[in-house]
């Protein structure tokens, strides 16, 4: 049997579900604009401080690919340092898409930490604000290679694989453009990696 009232309280429902899916849409919209832009100031801020240099490689990104704010400690398992800028460095997509991802590079249990960002004992790879790199890092002589200096240099290697044929021929590049001083047999070994042709 019809029901005039039960059919309009479907009609005010549908209408209420409608108002409430373009009320959620606009909604979504602003707080995608309102993270873009607090995106973009992040990531002005830290290329002001940082230069378009990869935390991890070293490598200058605006010649290789886009820079990419990345969270030290992963969001996912450490939301309450979204917005700490101890966890906030810029890095090459290369080391932030393909080879850090989300891992953790943590020794302390998620669960275990609260509101205090970990200091740098706790990191198993080189940290890139908390650490000091040329504590851990130095070029080999006359060589773009890196020399491993601790175990935490080690450990930061196997996952950036910092002396990869691709990531040396972008640090023979970042030498030239940037007209570092060279003695004549490392202008000589940057010379040869950007003629060799890369396979």
């Amino acid at each position: 049997m019809f029901n005039p009232f039960r059919e309009k309280s479907k009609v005010n429902s549908v209408s209420s579900i409608k108002d409430d899916d373009e009320s959620r849409s606009m909604h979504r919209e602003e707080t995608w604009n309102s993270d873009r832009k607090l995106s973009k100031a992040i990531k002005d801020d830290l290329e002001g401080k940082q230069g378009c240099v990869c935390s991890y490689c070293g490598n200058d990104y605006s010649k290789t690919s886009f820079g990419q704010i990345d969270h030290f400690l992963p969001k996912s398992l450490f939301p309450q340092f979204t917005y700490t800028p101890e966890n906030l460095v810029l890095s090459c997509q290369i080391c932030n898409s393909q080879f850090k991802r989300s891992n953790n590079f943590c020794t302390i249990p998620a669960a275990k930490v609260k509101q205090k960002y970990p200091d740098a004992s706790y990191f198993s790879i080189v940290h890139p604000i908390l650490d000091d790199p040329e504590c851990h890092f130095e070029l080999e002589d006359n060589s773009l290679v890196m020399k491993l200096l601790t175990p935490k240099a080690v450990e930061s290697n196997k996952i950036f694989h910092l002396n990869m044929e691709s990531i040396l021929y972008r640090r023979a590049r970042v030498i030239l453009d940037r007209e570092f001083e060279l003695s004549e047999n490392g202008k000589a070994l940057v010379e040869f990696i950007l003629s060799t042709p890369r396979g």
